[in-house]
């Protein structure tokens, strides 16, 4: 149903909904985002809609929802993945660094306890390790990974000579804007959350740590120009980097 008629009338209702069904799928009911979704489609009747057929949260839906996120990441063209990239990381990370509402809570310590800890707390918490698992998702990837699309365009013969420029020219725009976004958007916020990560031993530091590295890793001569005026900065990720690496 979702990837027949009703994705035909509507081909941004992924785009539009994507950060929302994280929220959604988590249960994660107290953030704003998941209020927001709530209030959707009501016809300014006020009244909530429902999800409370919805049961993917917790441990035991982890596998059910990245399922999720793969069928969402496959129906999104590349201007949206550069899109919700941007979201995740300004709407998700970006509240994560703020010193209240429950994404912050969850970054200062260990892991909320699933027998004791609120709720609330355990659904944040899934929230942003949904999050960075999406982030890291070579589904959402644009720019250098076109490159075996790069390549299939220009053996393809049916395809006629001034398409294959199209789609080449295309292409390379999209891992431009990408980077653009990664650059000014995203390496910021990271660099942020990972101090806070840091300061209270976060396990999620982790995850930041394979999504940073991954960047640094494809875009290195980009992160040491960006990073230029911050060599201290710079210093830090490339020996976090060597580490990092170390441990694998």
């Amino acid at each position: 149903v979702l990837s027949g008629p009703l994705w035909v009338r509507n081909p941004k209702l992924f785009f539009n909904h994507f950060v929302e069904s994280i929220f959604v799928l988590n249960k994660c009911t107290a953030h704003p985002i998941y209020i927001s979704a709530s209030r959707q489609g009501d016809g300014g009747s006020g009244i909530a809609v429902g999800f409370d057929g919805i049961d993917l949260d917790g441990p035991t839906g982890e596998v059910k929802r990245r399922r999720m996120y793969d069928f969402l990441l496959s129906k999104l063209s590349d201007e949206e993945k550069i899109g919700v990239t941007a979201r995740l990381t300004k709407e998700v990370l970006g509240s994560a660094i703020d010193n209240n509402g429950d994404l912050s809570k969850v970054c200062q310590g260990q892991p909320p306890n699933h027998e004791s800890s609120p709720k609330r707390l355990l659904s944040a918490w899934n929230v942003l390790t949904d999050t960075f698992y999406v982030l890291t998702n070579k589904a959402i990837k644009v720019g250098r990974v076109q490159d075996d699309l790069e390549s299939a365009a220009l053996d393809d013969p049916n395809l006629p000579n001034p398409s294959r420029q199209v789609t080449l020219a295309k292409n390379r725009l999209m891992s431009k804007i990408s980077l653009k976004h990664l650059m000014e958007i995203v390496l910021p916020i990271l660099c942020t959350l990972k101090v806070k990560l840091q300061a209270s031993c976060s396990p999620l530091l982790k995850e930041l740590m394979s999504y940073l590295l991954e960047i640094f890793r494809n875009y290195k001569s980009e992160v040491k120009e960006f990073l230029a005026n911050d060599p201290t900065l710079l210093q830090e990720i490339e020996y976090d980097a060597r580490q990092y690496a170390s441990q694998q």
